[in-house]
C-alpha cells in the first residue's frame, strides 16, 4: 500500500501511467465513449468523473513541454449550441498544474476518436456530460 496515492486511481492506472514515457498519451473518457473498440488497454474509474481524474493524474505525471498542445479536447460541433461546463473546470485544474488553457487542442470526434485509439491506454469513468473526453501527452519527470 502506498501513502498519498489519489483513491480514483486504480493499482493498474498508477501501472499503466508510470511505465508511459515521455511524447505518451492518455485518454480520460466519459461513460458514452466506445473505450472497448479504441485499445486494448482499458482501465475503469467509474466512481468519478473526468475533471477529479484529470487532477489526479496531473498529481503524479507532467505534461510535455516539447509540443504545443498536449491537451486535446472532442469539441461539440458547429451545429450543437451547447459548451461543457467541465471545460471551465479543467482550465482551472490546469492553471494550478501550471499550465495555460493556451496549450489545448479541440479536435472534432473522428478525429478524436482516432488519437484516441492511438493512446497508450483509456481511463473509461463515470462522467455523464457530453463531450468532456480529453488526451494527455506525458512530458519528461526531471526529480
Amino acid at each position: 500500500m502506498l501513502i498519498g496515492m489519489p483513491k480514483n486511481l486504480s493499482p493498474d492506472i498508477l501501472h499503466l501511467l508510470n511505465l508511459m514515457g515521455h511524447g505518451d498519451k492518455v485518454a480520460i473518457v466519459d461513460r458514452n465513449f466506445p473505450a472497448s473498440s479504441h485499445t486494448n488497454r482499458l482501465c475503469y474509474s467509474y466512481g468519478a468523473g473526468i475533471a477529479p481524474v484529470l487532477q489526479s493524474v496531473l498529481e503524479v505525471i507532467p505534461l510535455d513541454y516539447a509540443v504545443e498542445k498536449p491537451v486535446q479536447l472532442m469539441c461539440v460541433p458547429a451545429h450543437i449550441d451547447y459548451i461543457p461546463t467541465v471545460w471551465e473546470e479543467y482550465s482551472r485544474i490546469l492553471q494550478q498544474a501550471g499550465y495555460t488553457a493556451d496549450r489545448i487542442e479541440y479536435l472534432e470526434r473522428p478525429c478524436f476518436y482516432e488519437r484516441a485509439a492511438q493512446c497508450n491506454f483509456i481511463i473509461q469513468t463515470g462522467e455523464t456530460q457530453r463531450f468532456s473526453n480529453i488526451i494527455l501527452q506525458k512530458g519528461i519527470i526531471t526529480d
